[in-house]
């Protein structure tokens, strides 16, 4: 009962993420390698491009100066299992890019917006909201 208790203020964030999600400019990408549970490298036309899904956070498992956290692996598979091979559609946001040089984007397999799966396939993941620095 806990667990769905918590998971409640996570799929109510994760409803509003969705309708602001859905008014922004699409793009259609194809996913071509998995870099972590939140990170993918995707072909935009003839352009490779790494995207940072907004809205999730998983365990890192590439970190320069942190190991290997529990669960990275596992999300990390999670992530190539749902959109690995796969024509995706990125959504951005006020914010394009991140300090790393990421294009920061909602992704969506068809219909379904990428971290609801991942979210709810346990602890790999949660819910992240951070407001756009100002450009």
């Amino acid at each position: 009962m806990r667990a769905r208790v918590r998971l409640l203020p996570t799929l109510l964030l994760a409803a509003v993420v969705v309708m602001a999600a859905a008014r922004a400019e699409a793009l259609d990408a194809l996913v071509t390698r998995i870099v972590d549970g939140d990170t993918i490298v995707v072909t935009l036309g003839t352009a490779s491009e790494k995207v940072r899904y907004i809205g999730v956070d998983t365990p890192e498992l590439h970190h320069p100066r942190r190991r290997r956290e529990p669960g990275a692996r596992e999300a990390a598979a999670v992530n190539r299992d749902l959109v690995l091979g796969r024509h995706v559609r990125l959504e951005l946001d006020v914010r394009t890019r991140d300090r790393y040089g990421r294009l920061l984007a909602y992704v969506w397999v068809g219909e379904a917006a990428i971290w609801f799966p991942v979210i709810l396939a346990g602890v790999l993941a949660c819910c992240s909201a951070v407001m756009p620095e100002p450009e």
